[in-house]
């Protein structure tokens, strides 16, 4: 089975199968934002390659959306777990030191909360969802603006697009601005976050 596979199946028995959280233990947020990412991938892809043909004049737009798709998923199966494992990596390294290094213990102790939860980002307790949730759109959002822009440039000889590298570099990231500011606005809308 596919990591792909492998989450989404996470993500339902999750949401099926909720128990108590524990207070001292975190839930990895590529649980949370991956299925939110793949749900959202179609208007995703269409908000982003509607920006993108206000910029790049030379092809359809039909290109330009099977441009936009491919790099959308590429950047959310692939980019996304990738950036996630390297901050747990880097959380972890942290609570090591935090845990062997009495002085790094009493300073990361004095921390402010929003340092403590940008830090945790990876892997947090129930009530820091959201804020970690924000503060990973910022990471996520140029890990996404390379990789898409990585796939973007690999189309411009096979769809014969006449801009020049700049402008594509341009017109993926104002396309990456649109949608992140769209997913990062997402908790804030009223029927997202109201039970019913």
């Amino acid at each position: 089975m596919s990591s792909f596979g492998i989450l989404f199946l996470s993500a339902i028995f999750l949401v099926l199968f909720q128990s108590p959280a524990f207070a001292n233990f975190g839930i990895p947020m590529i649980v949370v934002i991956e299925p939110i990412l793949i749900l959202l991938l179609i208007p995703v892809i269409i908000m982003e390659s509607l920006v993108m043909a206000r910029t790049i004049k030379s092809i359809k737009f039909s290109k330009i959306l099977c441009m936009t798709s491919i790099s959308n998923l590429v950047s959310t199966i692939f980019g996304f777990p990738i950036m996630w494992l390297l901050m747990t990596a880097v959380e972890l390294g942290l609570q090591i030191i935090r845990s062997t290094n009495a002085e790094i213990r009493h300073i990361a102790d004095n921390l402010p909360e929003i340092v403590i939860t940008i830090l945790q980002a990876p892997w947090v307790a129930e009530g820091e969802i959201l804020g970690a949730y924000l503060f990973l759109m910022i990471p996520f959002f140029f890990l996404s603006w390379w990789i898409e822009y990585a796939v973007a440039k690999s189309f411009i000889k096979v769809f014969n697009i006449k801009e020049e590298q700049k402008t594509i570099k341009s017109a993926v990231f104002k396309a990456n601005i649109a949608s992140y500011i769209f997913l990062s606005a997402l908790p804030f809308i009223p029927f997202v976050t109201t039970k019913g």
